[in-house]
């Protein structure tokens, strides 16, 4: 399986900011429209896991947003990249030093605690976003509202 290299903002849905700009909203919007087209779903289905923190129910949906990962560049040739979701972060929360820390903190739990080896395409949204949600909880670090804007 092969993704394109590019930033996902994947993190981006555990990340809260002040602003962020119209760019960025555009490039996480065109990664989901190219998913959702790929497999099938919908807007609407990817935005409600990304802004109600729940697990993607089927199998086309996982599919997406494993995608949506790999679009995004969180996700390379079946491997995390976690130093690219650190990258994501900086420019989220430039203006934000403890979401930014928040967010970084989640990240390196999460690389700690996250194995996708052996894991196939479609699999790897589920272990990934459970990780990014219970640590998000756990550092009370709210939806982005850029997410929202790209909802839209």
């Amino acid at each position: 399986m092969k993704y394109t290299v590019s930033l996902f903002s994947l993190f981006a849905v555990i990340c809260l900011t002040a602003a962020i700009p119209p760019d960025y909203v555009k490039k996480i919007s065109s990664y989901i429209e190219t998913c959702t087209q790929k497999h099938g779903t919908n807007k609407d289905d990817v935005m409600k896991v990304l802004l109600e923190k729940v697990l993607p129910e089927t199998h086309d949906l996982k599919c997406t947003l494993d995608c949506y990962m790999g679009e995004a560049g969180y996700i390379k040739e079946g491997k995390l990249d976690w130093e690219a979701a650190k990258a994501s972060n900086v420019e989220k929360y430039s203006d934000d030093p403890e979401s930014l820390e928040k967010a970084n903190k989640i990240v390196d739990t999460c690389k700690e605690k996250v194995n996708i080896d052996g894991k196939k395409e479609c699999e790897f949204s589920d272990v990934i976003l459970d990780c990014i949600y219970a640590e998000s909880k756990a550092v009370n670090l709210k939806t982005p509202d850029f997410l929202k804007a790209a909802k839209e």
